[in-house]
């Protein structure tokens, strides 16, 4: 949604700019940047600030109804930031859950979103866990690795495009900033980082397209339709593996139920 008010600008009523930055931030906290980006580059700052404002208290209002009909659901501006500390990589790392590495991370970002590399099981405090956030560009199959390869070549024929297309300027500056902003939060918080990959797909795929205003459309819409075909096929592969994973390590034993996180009906050891 944002996207889309992004390339209408201040064209749109105010009151759409205060319903989408209100949805961005209701995803997620991190996500409104998203919104707060596409409406700083699209209106002046004093009605940037005002469209914030607005859709800030908005969704806060709309918060306290939600603590009033589920009182677990403590709204997001009572804290709770501190406590999401313990999931960043280096926090993580130190109770051995995983490995800190912001280069897998950025690969993961903006290559895995794409096109998915071939997943593992590894042990993390005990438990088995199937991931791919070390996987390499080479850990895919050869289908795989075609994929990657036309979608690297894409994404880079789409950022010439919105570097030389004066009337792409706005746009592409601002899915610049928004995944610079995701980049910088990634590169410390979430493993996987494959589990983000919605959070960044739509400005990836609008990068890519901006490929469409080069000399070489052509040969990028032929890295397109690759990336579609074998990158679709791949996905589904690998997505097939991954559950043949978790259901070997299910059969296995699988892992101890979290006491704090117990699954709908399940019986916590004495």
């Amino acid at each position: 949604m944002a996207l889309i008010m992004l390339c209408f600008g201040s064209a749109v009523n105010p009151i759409w700019w205060i319903l989408v930055s209100a949805a961005t931030l209701g995803i997620t906290v991190t996500n409104w940047s998203i919104g707060l980006i596409a409406t700083l580059v699209s209106w002046p700052f004093r009605s940037f600030i005002l469209i914030t404002l607005a859709a800030f208290v908005l969704v806060s209002f709309l918060a306290i109804g939600q603590w009033a009909a589920f009182a677990q659901a403590r709204p997001f501006f009572l804290g709770g930031f501190r406590s999401e500390t313990q999931w960043t990589q280096p926090a993580m790392e130190e109770r051995g859950l995983g490995r800190w590495d912001p280069v897998a991370s950025m690969r993961s970002l903006f290559v895995s979103t794409v096109v998915a590399p071939s997943p593992v099981v590894e042990i993390q405090e005990g438990d088995k866990v199937v991931t791919n956030q070390q996987a390499g560009l080479l850990d895919r199959t050869p289908l795989g690795q075609a994929a990657a390869v036309s979608w690297m070549v894409l994404l880079f024929i789409g950022v010439w495009g919105a570097v030389r297309t004066e009337a792409l300027y706005t746009v592409g500056a601002a899915l610049g900033l928004m995944l610079t902003g995701q980049a910088v939060l990634h590169s410390i918080y979430g493993d996987p980082t494959f589990m983000y990959s919605p959070h960044v797909l739509p400005l990836l795929v609008a990068i890519a397209a901006m490929s469409w205003f080069t000399p070489v459309r052509k040969a990028a819409m032929a890295m397109a339709i690759a990336v579609a075909v074998l990158g679709g096929a791949n996905n589904v592969e690998q997505f097939q593996q991954a559950a043949e994973l978790a259901k070997q390590a299910i059969a296995e034993g699988g892992n101890n139920v979290q006491p704090l996180f117990p699954a709908k009906g399940a019986v916590l050891p004495r």
